[in-house]
């Protein structure tokens, strides 16, 4: 018979309300990660070429997406925002932006319903500092990223990609001071 054990929110943990099944819950994703490894590790043994490859990438994968989710415990445990991840590789200038910056219209109900193309900020239910995201979008725009790939969207690719990206965060930079100064 399967248990239930329930997490808490995070600000009944940063309250210090940590019960054994929030300890627990943690020991079982271990324990479930673990056991996906072992058998990803197991078939890429029993098989050769590309299955092997893929899965041997995919684990790398994994533990590396792990370890970067590992480095924000200390912030969720305290309540604090996480924020979203970026990653940029500087040789070809490719920047996959996960959330941090989307290519769908993600934040209105008729972009989304209908896949409208274009850059958007980072959906408005998963961020929850609206300065600090318009930050990230200007410093993401700096890196002057020929290809964009978004969690959501279709990529940009071209020389072009740099100008839209500025033109983008500029408009996000004036639009978070204009919402700072009404009254």
């Amino acid at each position: 018979m399967a248990r239930k054990l329930p997490m808490h929110q995070r600000a009944v943990l940063a309250a210090g309300g940590a019960t054994l099944t929030d300890t627990m819950h943690i020991v079982w994703s271990v324990i479930t990660v673990a056991l996906m490894m072992f058998e990803m590790g197991f078939a890429a043994a029993a098989f050769a070429g590309r299955f092997r490859r893929y899965s041997i990438a995919t684990m790398v994968v994994l533990f590396v997406c792990g370890a970067l989710t590992f480095r924000s415990a200390p912030g969720i445990a305290a309540n604090l925002p996480t924020g979203h991840v970026a990653y940029f590789r500087p040789g070809d200038r490719v920047l996959i932006s996960g959330d941090a910056i989307v290519t769908l219209k993600v934040n209105s109900l008729a972009g989304l319903v209908l896949q409208r193309s274009g850059l958007s900020a980072p959906p408005w239910y998963t961020t929850w500092n609206g300065r600090a995201a318009a930050a990230s979008i200007q410093f993401l725009a700096s890196l002057e990223p020929t290809v964009l790939a978004t969690g959501r969207g279709k990529p940009m690719i071209g020389v072009e990609t740099a100008a839209a990206l500025h033109e983008f965060a500029r408009a996000q930079h004036l639009r978070r001071c204009t919402e700072s100064t009404r009254p």
